[in-house]
């Protein structure tokens, strides 16, 4: 009779002892990652193929990155950084990102969570086309700036008694009194000198 009730005593003990554990233990389960309290449980989740944990869910294991203007396309894993390089074209500079790249700087850093598409952007090129002219004459105007690429125009006048003597410079042709210069691609100067105009006069007749 005793043996029964010291069995029955110990045996409810343990079913006391169980319950408490299992609503101790309950209360420190998660999902996945590191439980702290009062002990450190380490967890890790179960993900489908394709997919990887991020620390809160499960996600794709691999984004796309669509570069405008520049390298750096492709697929990557979750997690990576990439760096994108702007590629400039000839007659430009580059001026900034926009979209998923950032900065100043023709190479920018892009974080890999999610399909990213970066543009590069770019300002075309102006340079200074300047003038000299010789005695005798002038050129209009004395200077002008043209994008890269682009060609403009001159107005050669000589000076009273004054010929255009020649015109030179820009790559350009003189076509009457106006000089038009070929496509620009760096800063140059038009130049234009003048010839002094002799003749002959005859004495006046006697009456």
């Amino acid at each position: 009779m005793l043996r029964n009730i010291i069995f029955n005593h110990f045996k409810y003990i343990a079913v006391v002892v169980i319950i408490l554990m299992a609503v101790f233990v309950s209360s420190k389960t998660a999902s996945a990652g590191t439980v702290s309290g009062d002990f450190s449980i380490s967890y890790s989740a179960s993900c489908a193929g394709g997919t990887v944990w991020n620390g809160s869910s499960c996600v794709p294991d691999s984004y796309t990155l669509t570069v405008n203007g520049g390298t750096g396309s492709g697929t990557f894993s979750y997690g990576t950084n990439q760096y994108p390089v702007a590629s400039v074209p000839t007659g430009y500079s580059f001026s900034s990102w926009s979209g998923s790249c950032s900065g100043g700087a023709s190479s920018s850093a892009v974080y890999m969570d999610a399909n990213k598409t970066c543009t590069a952007n770019f300002s075309i090129n102006s340079y200074t086309v300047s003038t000299s002219a010789g005695a005798g004459g002038s050129i209009s105007p004395t200077a002008q700036t043209v994008n890269y690429g682009s060609t403009t125009s001159f107005t050669i006048t000589p000076s009273s008694g004054y010929s255009i003597n020649g015109t030179t410079g820009c790559g350009g042709a003189l076509s009457g009194s106006t000089y038009t210069t070929g496509a620009i691609t760096s800063a140059c100067t038009v130049s234009a000198s003048f010839n002094l105009m002799t003749g002959t006069h005859s004495p006046a007749s006697a009456s």
